[in-house]
């Protein structure tokens, strides 16, 4: 009960900490709070609620502070994130629990060696596809993530990238390497020791063009090697993105996949209408089946709400071919 209401009252901080004019915060709310010349500080929190017929819950998803900064040369971002802060479960049995254990989710320094070439050394977003490199709910378009980003390939990445623009229309390589454990593997998808990763982005007429290769190597040695082609068209009244995967695991001699669709309609500037189709192969230490290999089709049909643009609030439901597992999904979320 101490803990239900102190969180009650600060959430009620933070939401009075986000609408009320303060003079100690930016003109952009989504810069956070000013410290000095060059630092920020901010954060974001997303609460969430699932309903099925195998599950009902209540979570107080994300709680993460960040402390980032910029000048000509350089960028510097760090992220210490509480997971499940608190969830309410009622099915498929009743339970309370809280979460004030904070992680290392993100800290990095890129380093602009010119107007071609960057470097970044630290803990990174893995730059593949779109979808991973958006990790914060309130900027995503719906609360729940596509198979993809889960188990293709490592979501973060410790270790060092080299990005170089091939030509003044920006075009980019991306080169990803990882020979160590990682710095805090709390809120990696993969318990990863190595990783290598290069990543060509294309700007077209017709869209944005991703290709990813890679291999990586987990703590109990298990190896994997991936490959992700990725594409997304901006339009001023919509969005379309499809992104695919290949991937090998040295256990299986399956190649499994992924690929989904998805639109986005901007319904006006605060309503958007997200249709998502995706379909996979998985293998059987990941969903419990007598099969080796699992496939699977999931449609998914959401709405959101951005009243600002550092708040959302989204509906969405999701149905499977196979599982029995249909939900709808909710969430409000908002930086600060």
């Amino acid at each position: 009960m101490r803990f239900c209401t102190k969180l009650v009252s600060n959430l009620l901080f933070l939401l009075l900490s986000l609408f009320l004019p303060l003079k100690s915060i930016s003109d952009d709310f989504s810069e956070g709070y000013k410290i000095g010349d060059n630092f920020y500080t901010g954060g974001y929190l997303s609460t969430e609620y699932e309903k099925s017929d195998e599950k009902e819950a209540f979570l107080v998803d994300d709680l993460a502070f960040l402390l980032y900064g910029e000048n000509d040369r350089w960028d510097f971002v760090s992220e210490f994130e509480a997971k499940n802060l608190y969830i309410k479960q009622n099915l498929p049995i009743k339970t309370e629990e809280s979460n004030l254990n904070f992680s290392i989710e993100r800290i990095y320094l890129t380093y602009y060696i010119d107007d071609y070439k960057t470097v970044t050394i630290g803990k990174f977003n893995s730059p593949v596809g779109f979808w991973n490199i958006i990790p914060i709910n309130v900027l995503r378009d719906t609360t729940s993530s596509p198979y993809i980003v889960e188990k293709s390939f490592p979501k973060l990445t410790s270790g060092i990238c080299y990005r170089y623009a091939l030509n003044e229309n920006f075009d980019f390589l991306y080169i990803t390497l990882q020979n160590n454990e990682d710095i805090d593997s709390s809120y990696n998808n993969f318990k990863i020791k190595k990783h290598y990763g290069i990543t060509l982005e294309l700007e077209k007429t017709s869209g944005i063009f991703k290709i990813s290769g890679g291999y990586f190597k987990q703590r109990d040695n298990k190896e994997s090697i991936y490959t992700v082609f990725a594409f997304r068209k901006i339009e001023p009244n919509y969005t379309f993105t499809i992104e695919s995967s290949l991937n090998k695991i040295d256990l299986y001699s399956t190649i499994f996949y992924d690929i989904y669709l998805q639109h986005v309609q901007n319904l006006n500037e605060h309503y958007y209408l997200i249709a998502r189709f995706e379909k996979f192969r998985t293998y059987k230490d990941d969903i419990f089946t007598v099969d080796k290999k699992f496939e699977e089709n999931i449609l998914t049909l959401g709405l959101t709400y951005r009243p600002y643009p550092n708040v959302a609030i989204k509906g969405e439901y999701n149905r499977y071919s196979m599982q029995n597992n249909d939900k709808w999904l909710f969430s409000f979320s908002f930086m600060f």
